[in-house]
């Protein structure tokens, strides 16, 4: 049997333990005393469907996706994009609660931190404000072409 209950199938409290060691994980060892933003982005149901029968095709929307919340973090730092370095950490969920489709991704970045050019973390007191919907429609948009 693969879970510690030695039952079959989902188990709460086996699920709710490695979610617990996961988020464990990502708090000291990832990204530690840095504040973190949550981002999750949701599709509309054909690219869900194009998701869930040609998987392959998720990586290169991750990659868009990632390249445009990480300009747009640099621009709010004030710091040119091609020094910014960023960094995230995707899960990618397939299903909703009731087991339907439902392929989104929950990212986790860093909050106001970017590398400077001796290495040194470079905090920056201020926090972006919130996205708003158009542009990053927009700045999609244009990624993708």
């Amino acid at each position: 049997m693969a879970f510690s209950c030695k039952k079959r199938g989902f188990c709460p409290s086996c699920g709710a333990r490695r979610m617990a060691e996961s988020a464990r994980h990502l708090v000291e060892e990832v990204f530690g005393p840095r504040p973190v933003r949550q981002w999750v982005l949701s599709f509309p149901y054909p690219l869900r469907f194009l998701f869930a029968s040609k998987p392959e095709a998720i990586g290169p929307v991750l990659g868009i996706v990632q390249r445009v919340i990480a300009g747009w973090l640099a621009d709010q730092a004030g710091i040119d994009r091609a020094s910014a370095q960023c960094g995230a950490v995707t899960l990618i969920q397939r299903f909703g609660s009731a087991l339907n489709l439902n392929i989104h991704f929950h990212m986790l970045w860093g909050s106001r931190d970017f590398p400077s050019k001796n290495d040194k973390v470079l905090w920056r007191p201020r926090r972006p404000r919130p996205p708003e919907g158009y542009y990053f429609f927009g700045a999609s948009h244009s990624q993708s072409q």
